[in-house]
């Protein structure tokens, strides 16, 4: 074969194996079956089938880096979260840290709370009712592991 032939052979190939690569797939196959209402799904709707979803959920951890950006101060810091849904309610073990030293820990059940001021020595707690400005209001619910899922 000669050198210009072989040289447009090789491009032809080359374009037709850029071409099949650039072919579309076939759409894909949907299995199952379209509910009723779609598209049309209400805000309901869809809040109820991610409910269901999470039924079965009955504890979850957390590790988190935060950043607070406040007109009274801008702070870093880490948080590790344990949460479980019990038969009598939820509970929340939150610990809270800088640089690895905990400056706070804070757990809350389902009647009452308890925060620890590492940095201050200091324990506040009582019942959950009563939390009022120690806990942040996702947290004084008694409903905390929903309210951490977005469920609520």
């Amino acid at each position: 074969m000669p050198h210009s032939t072989r040289s447009l052979f090789f491009v032809a190939l080359l374009a037709l194996a850029t071409g099949a690569g650039c072919a579309s797939a076939p759409p894909p196959e949907a299995t199952g079956e379209v509910p009723e209402a779609y598209p049309n799904h209400s805000f309901d709707d869809i809040r109820q089938a991610l409910v269901r979803g999470t039924d079965t959920l009955q504890r979850f951890t957390a590790e988190a880096r935060l950043s607070l950006d406040t007109p009274e101060f801008d702070r870093s810091l880490s948080a590790d979260l344990r949460a479980r849904r019990g038969a009598t309610g939820d509970s929340l073990y939150l610990s809270l840290g800088k640089m690895g030293i905990t400056a706070a820990r804070i757990l809350v059940t389902p009647d009452s709370f308890f925060v620890y001021n590492a940095l201050e020595n200091e324990l506040t707690y009582g019942a959950l009712s009563d939390a009022g400005g120690a806990l942040p209001a996702p947290l004084r619910t008694g409903r905390a592991f929903e309210n951490l899922l977005g469920l609520t």
